[in-house]
């Protein structure tokens, strides 16, 4: 296995780093193991045709690219480090069943994909996307759909949500989830998400140490922004528009706010 950086330049690096942010992306970025794998096609003219099919050839660190189609994902379990990209126009639909995507392992890549038609349950949080105990996770560049959740993040770290847009339909608080809802984790860089149409835009419980940088959070029913019992932890630059309220901080230490705009919140 290979590292971008190693521990050495790492160290020298973050003695070189101007701030607490750039520091965390360089930790982050270097920390992303890369395995040398094959790259397996599905979709289009390719043997492979459904994404179990792929799943079920892959092995570690592998890269799964979809080309443009419709892909049924109910409840598909990633279990060893993957990276799965789409194609503009891949599409991966949960048939209004469960979760679209699981991720039970480290070092995990999701990009490029529409996800949409998560199952919607009063007893059960299902979700676009849903990660439980992993790290070195990176979730980018995707479309988020008529999701009950878009991304529950559970007990993980050192994870990247850049660039994805979340568009929900939310009327009611007990309608709806939570466009980007993470709980007991740890460095964490939620950047460039646009999230509307969900009970609150980001959500965060027992979350340190990350950073909700740049992020538009927009027509949501309850809160842009709604973060309880999470320390050290930094948000700017982030818009606020047409919440039912723009940011609720509760039981929260040592936390940095710094140029956000607040527009026409209830």
């Amino acid at each position: 296995m290979k590292r971008i950086l190693g521990h050495k330049n790492l160290a020298s690096l973050l003695h070189t780093t101007m701030n607490t942010a750039t520091a965390f992306l360089m930790v982050l970025i270097s920390s992303l193991t890369l395995v040398e794998g094959k790259t397996i096609s599905v979709g289009g003219n390719a043997p492979l045709q459904t994404i179990e099919a792929a799943l079920e050839k892959a092995e570690n660190g592998d890269s799964i690219i979809f080309e443009p189609g419709i892909y049924i994902s109910t409840n598909t379990t990633i279990d060893i480090p993957l990276t799965l990209i789409g194609k503009k126009g891949a599409v991966l639909d949960g048939n209004n069943e469960a979760f679209i995507l699981k991720i039970l392992a480290d070092h995990v890549t999701i990009s490029g994909f529409e996800l949409r038609n998560s199952g919607k349950s009063y007893t059960k949080d299902y979700a676009a996307l849903y990660a439980h105990r992993v790290e070195y996770f990176q979730l980018l560049n995707n479309t988020i759909y008529n999701a009950f959740f878009g991304f529950l993040i559970e007990k993980s770290s050192k994870g990247y949500i850049a660039n994805n847009k979340f568009k929900g339909t939310a009327k009611r608080e007990d309608e709806s989830g939570n466009g980007i809802h993470l709980w007991h984790c740890d460095s964490i860089n939620i950047s460039g998400n646009e999230v509307s149409g969900m009970r609150d835009g980001i959500y965060l419980e027992f979350v340190n140490h990350s950073n909700v940088v740049r992020n538009y959070s927009f027509n949501n029913v309850r809160y842009g922004l709604h973060f309880m019992f999470s320390n050290h932890d930094i948000y700017t630059n982030n818009t606020f528009e047409n919440n039912g309220a723009g940011v609720a901080v509760m039981f929260s230490k040592w936390i940095k706010m710094s140029k956000n705009q607040f527009m026409n919140n209830w």
